[in-house]
């Protein structure tokens, strides 16, 4: 399992993040990479060798990280402060915990752990993303989108 946040984009996050997340992070079962990926091969290779995914922002619009790592079959967490969540709710709840709830977050990679649950979580969050989030279905969404505003001039 790797834990990841980025100091190079905001190192007093990435410091409060370190700090506040210590105990999860302390546990045998838990590899803590503190080496961001240099390019996005790296960003692959980690994804495709992590089991978990967790992405503990307070305050994220979206968040492509999680999206990544459930397309490349990682089992993801993220907290209730991005957006993201709401997606990911929808596909399971157990991949969501309450912002800043280390308690919560703790309980749920240890119940993944321990029932092997976090292999059927990254299933479905790889079919969904496969079938609901490429490309491909976003534009379709937008010109349906548009379609609709529009009521179907000039699309």
């Amino acid at each position: 399992i790797f834990y990841l946040n980025s100091p190079i984009t905001d190192e007093k996050y990435y410091d409060w993040c370190i700090e506040n997340y210590k105990e999860v992070l302390e546990s045998e079962n838990i590899k803590i990479s503190l080496e961001y990926p240099q390019n996005d091969d790296e960003m692959y290779e980690m994804y495709l060798s992590s089991d978990i995914f967790i992405f503990p922002n307070e305050n994220q619009t979206w968040g492509h990280a999680p999206l990544e790592a459930m397309g490349c079959g990682v089992a993801t967490l993220v907290s209730t402060g991005c957006g993201i969540s709401e997606v990911i709710r929808d596909i399971t709840s157990e991949g969501v915990f309450k912002v800043s709830d280390t308690i919560e977050l703790s309980k749920k990679v240890e119940t993944m752990i321990i029932n092997k649950t976090h292999k059927k979580i990254s299933k479905l969050q790889k079919e969904h993303v496969k079938h609901n989030l490429t490309w491909k279905k976003v534009c379709e969404v937008y010109v349906q989108d548009f379609k609709e505003i529009l009521g179907n001039k000039n699309v």
